[in-house]
């Protein structure tokens, strides 16, 4: 790794003032902004820079937990730098910064099946940051595509179930159980609740599923493009999973897409289903354009 304090080119920079904004194209959109509040005292923004010119940045945020967190948003070198030692640069020092703000430990998130990945993979053993752990699972199809999966041929209910639209056909008495006396209802888990967002949710392309008049399901779906839907939560009760209920209203909810203008789709699954993590594997995976974890990893300052 260079000695990035002992030569003036290339070399690391604490960004505090409006000159991080030229370091824009190395992060993400939703984190651009962050380049314009540098003076927040939570913020973290490192510059590498070689003759005035950004190189690669990296990009942080403290917690505001009492044991407080530091999350990396951004660690990019510019592709001529890469595998020289500077990406680890930057990470050291972030770490550094962080551990000054009184941060307790470091986090970041990262796509599998990236040409980048290995690279990262091996820095941050290099580091010392613990082993990454999968955080969710993002899959995408066409509809010609998806339609070819033999699940699809199952869109029937066994007797006494029966779908409704999401959310407009929710009854008063299933508002209420689902935010509970409480405000949180304790038959589902909170990952899969319908009720975030609802403003946000496609209609259309959304379904609940009552058993004899009980509510017992959900598949909840987002309009991401004109004509693309992203399903989030697809819910079964406990009492009810061995029927294969989840992949039937799944099935249900794709096939009417082209009626409402929709031709592709994306699932985000949460691996917290030995079940679901099967079925996506064997029945959805085949027929996918695009299959990718997201993945996590920690590092702990003692």
């Amino acid at each position: 790794m260079p000695n990035i304090g002992s030569i003036p080119d290339p070399r690391l920079v604490d960004l505090e003032d409006l000159r991080a904004l030229r370091y824009r194209s190395f992060t993400f959109p939703t984190h651009a902004n962050l380049l314009s509040q540098t003076e927040r005292p939570e913020v973290v923004a490192i510059g590498l820079e070689r003759a005035g010119r950004p190189i690669g940045l990296g990009l942080g945020m403290r917690g505001n937990s009492e044991a407080y967190s530091g999350d990396i948003l951004s660690l990019a070198v510019a592709a001529e730098y890469r595998t020289q030692g500077y990406g680890s640069a930057l990470l050291n020092r972030l770490e550094c910064r962080l551990q000054q703000k009184g941060a307790c430990f470091a986090s970041l998130q990262y796509m599998s099946h990236q040409k980048s990945t290995p690279y990262l993979e091996r820095m941050l053993r290099s580091a010392g940051w613990e082993e990454p752990v999968h955080r969710q699972l993002f899959c995408a199809s066409t509809y010609t595509r998806i339609l070819k999966a033999p699940w699809m041929r199952f869109r029937t209910l066994p007797d006494g179930f029966e779908t409704f639209s999401w959310p407009a056909g929710l009854q008063d008495s299933e508002w209420k159980r689902l935010t509970g006396e409480g405000g949180r209802a304790s038959w589902f888990p909170e990952l899969l609740n319908p009720l975030h967002s609802v403003e946000d949710i496609d209609g259309e392309n959304s379904l609940g599923l009552r058993f004899r008049g009980d509510l017992v399901g959900w598949l909840i779906a987002f309009r991401i493009a004109p004509t693309t839907v992203r399903y989030q939560k697809l819910f079964i009760k406990d009492e009810f999973q061995k029927q294969g209920l989840a992949i039937r209203l799944l099935a249900m909810g794709i096939y009417p897409l082209p009626s409402t203008g929709v031709d592709s789709a994306v699932w985000d699954v949460i691996p917290t289903s030995k079940n679901m993590l099967n079925f996506v594997e064997r029945g959805l995976r085949p027929y996918c354009t695009e299959y990718k974890w997201s993945m996590g990893a920690i590092k702990r300052f003692s």
